[in-house]
């Protein structure tokens, strides 16, 4: 598991450096019910492996473990 509060931080970071709008695509191809996480609330832990490599295959300039690595910067 893997708490909202390192998913929040990633969107946000997402949402900073590339835009709502291409957080808002990762959360249209995920089927997120929500755009966003709540801090506490505990998820499925490929879901931070699964915004990485949607986010990869949105923007074309690397791979997930690029993405992976910006999350960690983020938190």
């Amino acid at each position: 598991m893997i708490y909202g509060i390192l998913l929040e931080s990633a969107r946000d970071g997402v949402c900073e450096v590339y835009g709502q709008t291409i957080w808002k695509r990762i959360v249209q191809e995920l089927n997120f019910e929500h755009e966003s996480f709540t801090t506490l609330g505990r998820y499925d832990e490929t879901l931070i492996e699964k915004i990485a490599e949607c986010l990869a295959e949105i923007l074309h300039e690397g791979g997930p473990d690029l993405y992976m690595q910006f999350f960690g910067e983020c938190f």
